[in-house]
């Protein structure tokens, strides 16, 4: 059994915390302090995924890149996320990621949901963040 990270109780977390996280193959995301784990997507996800991807990288602009989670979308200290697919300036990417002062309004991000794994907490998140990040939400059946 590996080693566990203890997060701290009474308070947000930043993202700060959520770089202390192990790399053990979840998908951690922070929305206004909350740790957010989402489970393995689905082959439909992928594909739904999959084909958003091509679909934008054929046709984008030379200054921009199409990127696939995992890739950190750094809104402020307690919001980090990690859309499915990610555009942005080439200009704006660091070696790690995104960050909230980089950010533009043209960046877009997709996030594929499966109806079987959403909440009423991650629809909710997912909404919100797409209000901050001019995001959409493609739904996929379960």
């Amino acid at each position: 059994m590996g080693a566990v990270t203890a997060l701290p109780w009474g308070r947000e977390l930043t993202q700060r915390d959520l770089e202390s996280l192990p790399d053990d193959g979840h998908r951690y995301e922070l929305l206004d302090g909350v740790l957010l784990v989402s489970p393995s997507p689905t082959p439909l996800h992928q594909i739904a995924v999959a084909n958003v991807l091509h679909a934008l990288e054929r046709d984008r602009p030379s200054d921009l890149r199409v990127l696939i989670a995992p890739l950190d979308v750094v809104l402020a200290d307690n919001t980090v996320l990690q859309p499915d697919v990610l555009v942005a300036r080439r200009q704006d990417l660091t070696d790690s990621n995104l960050p909230a002062h980089r950010s533009s309004p043209s960046r877009c991000c997709h996030q594929a949901r499966n109806a079987s794994t959403a909440s009423p907490s991650t629809t909710g998140t997912r909404r919100r963040a797409s209000r901050t990040t001019g995001s959409s939400t493609l739904s996929c059946p379960a």
